[in-house]
């Protein structure tokens, strides 16, 4: 089967961004980078690397590389076979994508991503708070628990709370960047991402980690600054 390689990139755009905005659920993303390694294993001749590739490939690889030496460390045969298969996807998916640079429109995946996981954990969080009232009355009520809510919600959404939280960091720090980057083409956009801004900054504040809340602090005065030199 042979594909053009306009058509190609533009596939593995959408897997890319497919794989981005459905990272909070769990087994359907999954499935979707199953089907994207799939998709790149078969045309792996559309595959290049530049001399700057192969010096990131190889401070991608150093992690599998330790597995690898450090695999008699394991308890069992069978948790080391499980962590090694971990650490081969953590390589070969960032390969993949390296090899097929083309296909990585950074602005266009960043504005799907940011736009759609805000939307998507905001719903979430309206779902909640309408479905389990008993940790939203507490906190309602006695101004405490605010950790064991944020923890609750991170469940409710089936995802580990530091690592929701470190998502939204990311998220909204994208939000804050896509304000400025984006107020001369529209007033409208400039409300819109001004918006999604305050929404998932919101939702780090409601989940409730210090080290989260401290990173996108940092983020968004460093994007600030930045913008201000510029």
């Amino acid at each position: 089967m042979t594909i053009s390689e306009k058509k190609f990139n533009k596939i593995g755009e959408i897997f890319l961004i497919l794989i981005a905005i459905m990272q909070t659920f769990r087994k359907p993303c999954t499935y979707v980078i199953i089907l994207f390694t799939l998709f790149c294993v078969y045309f792996y001749k559309k595959i290049s690397f530049s001399k700057r590739s192969l010096q990131l490939s190889i401070l991608i690889v150093l992690p599998l590389i330790i597995e690898i030496l450090f695999f008699w460390n394991n308890d069992s045969l069978l948790l080391g076979i499980k962590a090694l298969e971990k650490s081969i996807v953590l390589f070969l998916f960032p390969i993949f994508i390296i090899g097929n640079y083309k296909m990585v429109d950074f602005y266009k995946i960043a504005k799907y991503y940011s736009v759609f996981t805000s939307l998507i954990v905001f719903c979430y969080f309206i779902a909640y708070i309408n479905i389990d009232t008993n940790y939203t009355t507490i906190y309602s009520k006695n101004d405490v628990y605010l950790w064991a809510i944020g923890y609750a919600f991170a469940n409710y959404v089936s995802m580990h709370g530091p690592a929701l939280n470190m998502h939204l960091d990311f998220v909204t720090i994208i939000n804050f960047y896509f304000i400025f980057h984006l107020n001369k083409k529209s007033y409208f956009q400039t409300i819109f991402y001004s918006l999604l801004f305050l929404i998932s900054f919101f939702l780090v504040i409601f989940i409730n980690s210090k080290l989260a809340l401290a990173n996108v602090i940092i983020g968004i005065i460093m994007i600030f600054f930045f913008e201000l030199r510029k």
